[in-house]
């Protein structure tokens, strides 16, 4: 075979394997490659919600519950009912000679042994949660002269009253966020869920004035006020949360292993309550365009809710207990602020 020839069929043999190559090649399908499977995913956690009230909440003020304490003794009594003998309402009339106590105990009372289901938490937290939120604790007791009588009323005694004055003390205007739960059968205990709470939080958030929160998801009402908001989310499990998970195994809504699953932690504080600190968890998981949620906290927050300081006096009839002038309580708070003081009416 000549030299000429060789190269031909070698530059033949070379044209039929490039159409051979080219030919597989358009026949394989390219394969997709995700970037978790080239890189590995890294764990990012982010604040994505960080709020401080532009005041503390104050107190703690007093929950002062409906139930009858009588039955525990004078101390326990008078320091847990408003409508007790020596009580604030108490010395109101007898300064006055007004019928407070009598009002007081027909429309908010309940017996120790009552069958009633709010008979544990009926009270008034929701107006102690409001003037944690507003109004600074009174400081000092006053003696008060009215008609040739004197009463001194200590702090704790126009703190109660000013439980009574309450709703006198606040604007018509206010701010609600989310449903109560109340049991019913188109309800769903676990509303909100994390997507929904972090949307409720970034509206309420945009005010500096301290909020109130139902902290319980059951049909019983808690009210605390909060003066701090932090939201975490988490592209991957916390640790910390293990334990959550072990201890509500039985309650917890089950959480989808394929997909994408974020955790979310939501922690809001009180300076005036402590011990009542909201620290939950949820998570979402998002498949195929799906997008699930659920809660690995068992108590999770049921509502949220502002209300707003009236600037003027507070007057009138109190709109819990007509029996109480809420002006004389306005002046009552005013001096408590200062010591030594002694109300000349």
């Amino acid at each position: 075979m000549t030299r000429e020839k060789s190269r031909e069929r070698a530059q033949k043999f070379v044209e039929c394997m490039g159409f051979m190559i080219k030919k597989l090649c358009s026949t394989l399908k390219p394969k997709k490659i995700h970037p978790l499977e080239t890189i590995a995913r890294s764990n990012i956690s982010e604040c994505v919600l960080d709020w401080q009230s532009s005041n503390p909440t104050y107190g703690p003020y007093h929950w002062w519950p409906w139930i009858s304490q009588e039955h525990l003794g004078q101390e326990v009594y008078i320091h847990n009912n408003l409508y007790a003998t020596g009580g604030a309402l108490y010395k109101y009339d007898q300064l006055f000679s007004l019928k407070a106590v009598e009002y007081q105990k027909k429309n908010y009372f309940r017996s120790y042994n009552s069958s009633s289901l709010d008979k544990d938490w009926a009270g008034f937290c929701d107006k102690a949660a409001i003037l944690s939120c507003l109004w600074e604790n009174p400081k000092y007791g006053v003696k008060v002269v009215y008609n040739n009588k004197q009463m001194d009323f200590t702090r704790e005694d126009i703190s109660a009253l000013m439980i009574i004055a309450c709703d006198n003390t606040i604007t018509d205007t206010h701010e609600f966020y989310g449903e109560r739960y109340n049991g019913y059968v188109n309800q769903n205990i676990h509303e909100p869920y994390p997507k929904k709470l972090l949307c409720l939080l970034t509206k309420i958030c945009k005010n500096k004035t301290p909020f109130c929160v139902d902290n319980n998801n059951d049909t019983c009402v808690w009210n605390y006020p909060m003066s701090k908001v932090q939201v975490y989310i988490y592209n991957y499990k916390p640790q910390e949360i293990a334990h959550i998970i072990r201890e509500n195994e039985e309650e917890n809504e089950y959480i989808p292993t394929k997909g994408n699953v974020t955790y979310y932690n939501f922690i809001m504080t009180s300076d005036a309550y402590p011990m009542e600190t909201i620290n939950v968890w949820g998570w979402v998981h998002t498949y195929k365009k799906k997008v699930t949620e659920g809660w690995i906290s068992k108590k999770t927050p049921d509502f949220l809710w502002r209300t707003f300081k009236q600037k003027k006096k507070w007057e009138g009839e109190s709109k819990i207990n007509p029996e109480v002038n809420c002006s004389f309580i306005h002046e009552l708070y005013q001096r408590s602020l200062h010591k030594d003081q002694i109300y000349n009416m």
